[in-house]
């Protein structure tokens, strides 16, 4: 799994993007580093199977900062593991899904959806 961060450093804007690897244990030194910076958290296709809700929920508790914003994506397979990971998320964070009017057109499904989370 793969996750995507952005964030503004300084007051000059200067821009740092970060892929951090699950797989690496040290991913989480270089986080902390910068988590009152991080802005934004970018997932695709995350929820996918009921055992990997935990770890993902940890992960994001654990990328977000005072001013983090997470922005989810995937593909509707399963309702039931997403209603599972709504449920559980919902305990931490605020969840909001963004209406495919404001997509551009070439990118709307009926299939595809994009939450926008902000921890409590």
């Amino acid at each position: 799994m793969k996750i995507f961060a952005s964030t503004l450093v300084n007051t000059m804007c200067t821009k740092i993007v970060i892929l951090v690897l699950l797989a690496n244990e040290n991913w989480m030194r270089i986080v902390d580093s910068i988590l009152d910076f991080l802005l934004s958290v970018l997932g695709s296709d995350v929820v996918y199977s009921e055992g990997a809700v935990v770890d993902l929920l940890e992960t994001l508790m654990q990328l977000s900062g005072p001013n983090t914003t997470i922005f989810l994506a995937g593909e509707l397979r399963n309702d039931v593991i997403l209603e599972y990971f709504l449920e559980a998320a919902m305990n931490n964070f605020t969840i909001g899904r963004v209406d495919q009017t404001l997509w551009h057109p070439d990118y709307c499904s009926n299939r595809v959806v994009l939450y926008v989370l902000v921890k409590k």
